[in-house]
């Protein structure tokens, strides 16, 4: 097994809230072909899974795990909320199969940039037998 992957995915990231639909009796489903702008999510997690699989081929990370999320979005007036895209990413992952179950990230840091020219999500999964996270908030010098 390997103790490290890194997926790069281009575009604005969705968040899953966005694209319920509720069936008769009040569940939240997720369609696929519907045909409605609701298959977007649907999509959007197919595309995840296969480039993290084609960016980290016969890779499965099997232990606790460590991620660092940096999502670059195109504009900083209009983007979705960046802890709800979590959801969506780690589903399109755990898709993918190079983690198992999305309950296995016990640590994430998130970070949000923005690029005009190029909106993607970058993720690095480590694995937390091989490497260790370490804190550390610093004041800025020349602060009011």
């Amino acid at each position: 097994m390997k103790n490290y992957a890194k997926v790069i995915v281009e575009g604005s990231p969705i968040s899953k809230s966005n694209f319920k639909l509720f069936n008769l009796q009040g569940r939240a489903i997720m369609p696929l072909n519907s045909g409605k702008y609701h298959d977007r999510y649907a999509v959007y997690e197919e595309k995840i899974a296969y480039e993290a699989r084609l960016q980290n081929p016969n890779t499965v990370l099997g232990e606790s795990l460590i991620a660092v999320l940096k999502v670059y979005y195109k504009s900083e007036k209009r983007h979705p909320d960046t802890n709800n895209i979590t959801k969506s990413i780690f589903d399109g992952i755990e898709k993918s199969g190079i983690i198992i179950n999305d309950a296995q990230i016990r640590r994430l840091i998130i970070e949000e940039f923005y690029d005009k020219e190029f909106p993607r999500f970058e993720l690095e999964l480590f694995a937390e037998s091989i490497f260790k996270m370490d804190y550390n908030i610093i004041k800025k010098e020349n602060t009011d």
